[in-house]
C-alpha cells in the first residue's frame, strides 16, 4: 500500500523523462511508407540493355553449331585387307552359287568346291584379322550390345541415325551373322556325299551337315539379300553412300568429334594372318 502511494504521488516525476524522450520522435513515425507501383508492361529499354544469355555456339535447335564443330573431312576407315576380303567373298559367294547345279560335271564340281575352299580361307582370315587388324576392322570397334542396336535402328527409321566412322551396330551384327553362315554353309558342302563327290567331312563328325548344305545356302543368300536391303535402306535414310567407302576405303567425317583415323597396322599382320588362315584350312580339309 506504501509503495502504491509513493508511485501515485510521484508519477509526475516517473514520466516527465519518459514523455521528454518521446518528444523528440516524430508524430508520424508509424506511418508507412507508400509502395512503389510496378508496372505490369515489360521495360523494353531493359531488354534493350540486357546482354543476351544465349550461347552462340549452339544453333536453334539447342545442338552444336557451326562454329563449335569441326568441318566435314574426308577419313581413311576401311583398310586394304578388309576391302578385298569383303569384294573377294561377294565375288566367290557368286562363282559357288553359278556352279551349284554342275552335278555329274567334274569341272563345274571342281570349281564350286574350290570358290567354297576359298571362302573358307578368307573366313578364317577375317575372324583373324578382326582381333589384329585396324582400329576400324575389329570386332572390339563395331560389336555393340542390343540396346545399342535397338536405339539405332530407332533412329534410322526416324530419318536421324547416329553417325558411326567404322561398321554401325546393325551392319556390325550383319557381319558376324554372314562370317557364321558362310562358315557353315563351306563346312556342310565339304560333308556332302554325291553325285562322286564325296567331302573331307563326309564320314565323321561333322558329316550330318551335308544334308543341310542346300539350306544352308539359301538362307546364306537371304542374308546377303537383306544386308544389300539394308545398306541401300542406309543410303537413302541417312545419305551415306556405303559401296563407295567399301571400294575406296574412305568416309566422310560430319561429327563434331575430331576425325579418327583407321589405325592402320603394317603389311606383315595381314601376311601373317592369310598365311596362318591358309594352313589351318589346309590342315582342316587334308
Amino acid at each position: 500500500m506504501l509503495i502504491v502511494t509513493f508511485l501515485f504521488q510521484n508519477e509526475i516525476r516517473i514520466l516527465n523523462p519518459i514523455l521528454s524522450i518521446t518528444s523528440h520522435v516524430p508524430s508520424d513515425w508509424r506511418a508507412k511508407k507508400p509502395r512503389r507501383k510496378v508496372s505490369m508492361c515489360p521495360d523494353t529499354r531493359s531488354d534493350e540493355k540486357a546482354p543476351s544469355r544465349r550461347n552462340p555456339a549452339l544453333d536453334e535447335k539447342g545442338g552444336a553449331g557451326r562454329g563449335a564443330s569441326s568441318p566435314p573431312s574426308d577419313v581413311k576407315v576401311w583398310d586394304f585387307p578388309t576391302r578385298v576380303v569383303h569384294w573377294a567373298v561377294v565375288i566367290l559367294v557368286g562363282v559357288a552359287w553359278a556352279t551349284s547345279e554342275g552335278e555329274g560335271e567334274h569341272v563345274l564340281t571342281s570349281v564350286h568346291v574350290d570358290a567354297g575352299i576359298a571362302i573358307l580361307v578368307l573366313v578364317i582370315f577375317r575372324l583373324m584379322w578382326g582381333v589384329i587388324g585396324s582400329k576400324h576392322s575389329r570386332f572390339g570397334d563395331f560389336v555393340r550390345s542390343w540396346a545399342v542396336v535397338r536405339t539405332y535402328a530407332v533412329r534410322l527409321f526416324s530419318f536421324n541415325p547416329p553417325r558411326y566412322l567404322g561398321h554401325n551396330p546393325l551392319g556390325g551384327w550383319m557381319v558376324l551373322t554372314l562370317l557364321a553362315f558362310l562358315a557353315v554353309s563351306v563346312v556342310s558342302g565339304l560333308a556332302m556325299s554325291k553325285d562322286g563327290y564325296v567331302g573331307p567331312f563326309a564320314h565323321g563328325p561333322l558329316a550330318p551337315l551335308g544334308y543341310a548344305h542346300e539350306g544352308l545356302t539359301t538362307a546364306l543368300l537371304a542374308l546377303a539379300g537383306v544386308h544389300v536391303f539394308g545398306v541401300l535402306a542406309h543410303f537413302f535414310l541417312s545419305g551415306e553412300n556405303l559401296v563407295r567407302a567399301m571400294f575406296s576405303g574412305i568416309k566422310t567425317n560430319t561429327m563434331s568429334a575430331p576425325d579418327v583415323a583407321g589405325g592402320y597396322v603394317g603389311s606383315w599382320r595381314a601376311a601373317l594372318a592369310l598365311a596362318g588362315a591358309m594352313a589351318i584350312t589346309w590342315w582342316w580339309i587334308r
